[in-house]
């Protein structure tokens, strides 16, 4: 044989050597593929089948309006497909915008200011009763309106025979006619689902005073989308059957036969259980304390000693009689040095 045809020979069995690996690795890996999917729960069933036929931006909320099944079941599926590294949970921070009943209510029936301001029109001096009797405010309402009045520059205060009187400035007349910015605003997001990045630098601005004025408030709220994975895409090619799974047995199931249609919950034994801890202080040491904690609170301080004292500062300091119990063998330890 010639030393081309050696080689020829050698590329063809290296060929056939990487092909060989090739299939048995994809052999092996479609193996363990099925021993996962045998593991697989019910639920996780269904969000992996449910994943396969929604095409844009499967959310956790979309997969259980779809399923039927609720958030937090749909959630803890996706945790364990997650942990089998079927899916990537994709977590996305939103901010809405949404109006208080406060807010509502001003949509619906008008900025105080502006019903103020617009009852000062049929009138051009009156004063701040009969303008708000006329606007139907009342209370906090009536002082709400008149200092927004005052702080926009649409009314000024003038004195007449004694009485306060309001009068309309020429920025109150223009502002008859034409909306400020943060009405606008207002009852732009009163309608619909509003974003706070979908805003732009002067609505950010407006908003701030509408959540000064405690008309809006400001909700974040994070979205959870599920992306399947190049393994999880392998799972549903080799196939995942959707088999209702039960944890127990029961009579009607033995006795109509429908036990053999269902699917045994698998118990993981190796799944972690919640943690004990069974050690306790004991009840002498509780005792102390609780004394402790009392004494502390009453004023007293607490410092650290020695842990051997002498009688001297043990017991005569403290004016104990030489005959007192706590003087005892069995009450006090003693030490010849």
């Amino acid at each position: 044989m010639s030393a081309k045809m050696a080689h020829l020979c050698f590329k063809s069995s290296s060929a056939i050597l990487i092909t060989s690996t090739f299939l048995v690795s994809m052999r092996e890996l479609e193996m363990d593929l099925k021993k996962i999917i045998e593991k697989m729960n019910f639920h996780e069933r269904r969000v992996m089948l449910e994943l396969k036929r929604i095409e844009n931006s499967p959310t956790v909320e979309k997969i259980a309006q779809q399923t039927g099944l609720d958030q937090a079941t749909v959630m803890r599926a996706a945790l364990g497909l997650s942990e089998m590294g079927f899916v990537k949970i994709i977590e996305k921070k939103i901010t809405k915008i949404a109006l208080t009943p406060e807010g509502q209510d001003y949509v619906r029936n008008g900025l105080p200011e502006r019903r103020m301001l617009q009852a000062l029109a049929c009138s051009p001096l009156g004063t701040i009763e009969e303008t708000a009797s006329r606007a139907a405010l009342d209370g906090e309402m009536k002082n709400i309106a008149i200092t927004w009045l005052k702080r926009r520059g649409w009314i000024e205060f003038v004195k007449k025979d004694e009485r306060t009187l309001l009068k309309m400035t020429e920025n109150g007349k223009n502002a008859l006619t034409q909306k400020s910015d943060d009405e606008k605003l207002l009852e732009r997001l009163a309608t619909g689902e509003h974003k706070l990045d979908e805003l732009s630098e002067s609505d950010r601005e407006m908003l701030r005073l509408l959540k000064e004025r405690k008309l809006v408030e400001i909700q974040e709220e994070i979205k959870r989308e599920l992306e399947l994975s190049e393994l999880g895409r392998l799972a549903l090619e080799t196939g995942i059957e959707l088999v209702e799974e039960i944890s127990e047995l029961t009579h009607e199931m033995l006795v109509s036969g429908r036990w053999r249609e269902v699917r045994l919950k698998k118990y993981d034994v190796t799944a972690p259980g919640v943690p004990i801890y069974p050690g306790k202080a004991h009840p002498l040491q509780q005792m102390i304390e609780e004394l402790r904690e009392i004494l502390l609170e009453m004023g007293f301080v607490e410092i650290k000693s020695r842990i051997v004292e002498s009688e001297f500062w043990n017991f005569d300091a403290l004016f104990q009689a030489q005959d007192h119990p706590a003087r005892e063998i069995h009450d006090s330890f003693s030490l010849s040095r």
